[in-house]
């Protein structure tokens, strides 16, 4: 008998993705709701010359996910208004079993000139509303308003344990600004992925815990 998400491990709820670029007058966006899985999917958005783009891969089964997102952003200086080049989003999940998350990635940024900014990043909530519980966050901020010019990566690597039974959000931003000159190029990009893999129930692990206390009488360790 189906029951569709109640029997599955990785549940997803719902999504908003938002791509675009706003400034003093006006803005353009991409945005995608619907869920679909596989799914696969480019947001592009061109104003003047400011950029945003962010490529989705994602897919998941009952027991395990895989999400990954390309993102480059480029804010083009309109002194002395903000521009500001956008990538973000969420997922909301549930969990029916025990879950383990993990982030790999990184956003490389290049701010040439002063009045420039960059954010970057996710936290990770138990979803419960307005005081929802942060429980993991990766990324940073970093600006040219003191010093110029700036250039880093924020690394993204991450990992936490997820009891079944609740429901989650991964929120994403990743965002280059400008008030700088015109001709300035505030830019960034990267690769983010993260992924959830039920935890076996502990009676599932007694085989292969046999299996190992065998191993390990018979093996010589150098």
């Amino acid at each position: 008998m189906a029951c569709g998400n109640a029997c599955a491990s990785i549940a997803v709820d719902s999504w908003e993705f938002d791509t675009g670029v706003r400034d003093s007058t006006g803005e353009e966006f991409n945005i995608s709701v619907d869920i679909q899985n596989p799914f696969q999917a480019t947001h592009d958005v061109v104003r003047g010359a400011s950029h945003a783009h962010t490529d989705f891969d994602f897919g998941w089964t009952d027991t395990a996910g895989t999400f990954s997102f390309h993102v480059s952003n480029t804010a083009a200086g309109t002194d002395p208004q903000l521009l500001s080049s956008i990538s973000s989003g969420y997922i909301d999940f549930t969990s029916n079993s025990d879950l383990l998350f993990s982030s790999s990635g990184a956003y490389g940024y290049q701010l040439p000139v002063g009045e420039m900014q960059v954010g970057a990043g996710y936290n990770l909530y138990r979803n419960q509303g307005i005081n929802s519980p942060l429980l993991l966050t990766r990324g940073g901020e970093d600006d040219t308003f003191v010093t110029a010019p700036r250039i880093g990566a924020f690394q993204l690597d991450g990992q936490i344990f997820l009891p079944a039974g609740a429901n989650y959000r991964l929120q994403y931003n990743f965002e280059t600004d400008t008030y700088g000159p015109v001709g300035n190029l505030a830019t960034g990009s990267g690769d983010f992925t993260f992924t959830l893999t039920e935890v076996p129930e502990p009676a599932s692990l007694i085989p292969f815990a046999c299996a190992a206390l065998s191993t390990r009488r018979t093996r010589r360790w150098l």
